[in-house]
């Protein structure tokens, strides 16, 4: 076990560096979460074209297909992620390509298998959720579940690397546009309930393509083969990835369980505004998924050193962050929250509640959840499986009695105890194995700042001429100009004032760029 007694580096000599990377791959992954917005839109078009039934249709088919592909890329992203980094400080190229080649194999053989799976039991699925044509969307994007793995794990060698953009432009641009496209294209002719899981699936495959580019630029493909001779189905990458696995599907249960369940209890159209209001609540959790995939290998590289003051710092800094940025997110979801609905059809106003009650799960969840990190990277993966199989029977009981009573504001309040409940449990065993937590003091500062501007905000929007387009544009500008503000008055931390300077510096470069070039010309 890790223990204070063993750091040998002050925090205060090498953290900013960490500040600074870990700040960098968050603004590239906000980067892509701001692409991500294209998809919000590009679902509002899609929904407004097949209807909210066929949407809700397909967001149940696809949560099963999401969930049976994390048993079919078996957390070989995260294995690449923990292993890499090292073999890479060794220098050692040989147990590099045994571990990609062994990736690639087992990832592509537990594809298959999910794949075959999910394509024989859909008919079964279909009959017990009693909603037609949800087996045609299951055996359509069944097929494609060995390339997502291929792609997961070619994202975990650029995360390795600690180059966060691939991830974005790939999940986040490319495949949104190749879905959307191929969606409207199928519909017009005459694809009405397949079309946009036939969309999906293109996208899937054009993805793992944009992927194998990318792989080799870091790595060669024939290197890879020619390690297959090492091929193992057991090896210390598969002994890793069996719990992160078995957590990954655990907490995706958690995640998805509610959308199941509503499946289950309640039609197609209501399971379609569920998921819009869902959809529209994960842009708080998006909030950590910046930090994550950059924040991982850190936490390895400091567990294998045993510089756990080094990971407290990086967790305190890494949660006041996330908590920053998650409030401004919370409180602009309640300001046009309704508006927004509204934009997918009149009947998505009744997920106004339920979409509250997930985006506060989301921001408690997210906010304070960076601890499964630290447990994962530190080499106790199985602590965090044991807390979220859990979560995911405390969640399952409470849907079951909570759904068939209140409907979809049940399955968010379910959501919202089983969050919170996690997130103690996560808090309280890293405290218990490294010493360390989150809380400080200043963590007041982004809570105070969000209340006294949210006051105004939404004093203000009562004000405001019955236009739609002014609600969804006023209140937030001025809840972020106010928040900003607040949070400038109040004094940012060294940590922050390092990050903008060198974001600042980046700007003036490409600025210094752009005007050598035009003088040139």
């Amino acid at each position: 076990m890790i223990t204070e007694q063993t750091i040998p580096i002050p925090k205060t000599e090498l953290a900013p560096s960490d500040a600074a990377v870990i700040a960098k791959g968050a603004l590239v992954n906000f980067l892509g979460t701001m692409a991500k917005i294209l998809k919000s839109i590009l679902f509002i078009i899609l929904t407004r074209l097949f209807g909210p039934e066929i949407f809700g249709l397909y967001g149940l088919a696809w949560s099963i297909i999401d969930l049976t592909s994390k048993v079919g890329h078996f957390a070989l992203d995260k294995s690449i992620i923990h292993f890499l980094p090292r073999y890479h400080g060794d220098g050692d190229t040989n147990a590099i390509y045994v571990l990609l080649s062994r990736a690639f194999g087992v990832g592509l053989i537990m594809g298959f298998l999910t794949g075959i799976g999910a394509f024989l039991s859909a008919p079964l699925l279909e009959a017990q959720f009693q909603k037609t044509g949800m087996a045609t969307m299951l055996q359509i994007l069944a097929p494609v579940l060995p390339l997502m793995s291929l792609t997961m794990i070619i994202l975990g060698v650029t995360r390795a690397h600690k180059i966060m953009k691939y991830d974005a432009y790939i999940k986040s641009i490319a495949e949104p546009l190749i879905m959307f496209g191929m969606s409207c294209v199928l519909y017009y002719m005459g694809w009405h309930v397949a079309g946009i899981a036939a969309g999906h699936a293109v996208a899937l495959v054009g993805s793992v393509i944009f992927a194998g580019f990318v792989f080799s630029k870091f790595y060669s493909w024939r290197q890879c083969f020619q390690s297959l001779k090492d091929f193992r189905l057991w090896s210390p990458m598969t002994r890793f990835s069996l719990p992160v696995m078995g957590y990954e599907v655990m907490y995706l249960m958690m995640i998805r369980l509610d959308i199941l369940m509503v499946g289950y209890f309640l039609s197609a159209m209501e399971v379609g505004i569920y998921l819009i209001a869902t959809e529209i609540a994960l842009s708080t959790k998006k909030v950590r998924q910046w930090f994550d995939p950059i924040f991982s290998p850190i936490v390895s590289e400091l567990a294998y050193r045993q510089d756990t003051q080094r990971i407290g710092h990086n967790f305190a800094m890494v949660t006041r962050w996330i908590l920053t940025i998650n409030i401004a997110f919370l409180c602009g979801v309640f300001l046009i929250g309704e508006e927004l609905l509204g934009l997918f059809g009149p009947e998505f106003g009744i997920g106004f509640l339920t979409m509250i009650i997930l985006a506060v799960s989301h921001v408690v969840y997210s906010s304070m959840g960076s601890g499964d990190t630290i447990l994962i990277m530190s080499g106790h993966p199985y602590i965090n499986l044991v807390n979220t199989v859990i979560v995911v029977a405390v969640n399952f009981g409470l849907n079951v009695v909570l759904i068939p009573k209140f409907g979809m504001v049940g399955a968010a309040v379910g959501t919202l105890a089983s969050f919170s409940l996690l997130t103690l449990i996560r808090g309280i065993e890293v405290y218990r194995l490294f010493r360390i937590h989150p809380f400080r003091w200043i963590l007041i500062k982004p809570i105070l700042s969000a209340t006294v501007s949210f006051a105004i905000a939404y004093t203000t929007s009562f004000r405001l001429p019955d236009y739609d387009v002014l609600r969804m544009v006023v209140p937030p500008l001025l809840f972020m100009g106010c928040y900003g503000l607040g949070l400038w008055r109040m004094k940012l931390e060294d940590e922050d004032y390092l990050v903008l300077e060198r974001l600042f510096a980046r700007l003036r470069r490409k600025n210094a760029k752009k005007n050598a070039w035009r003088l040139s010309v």
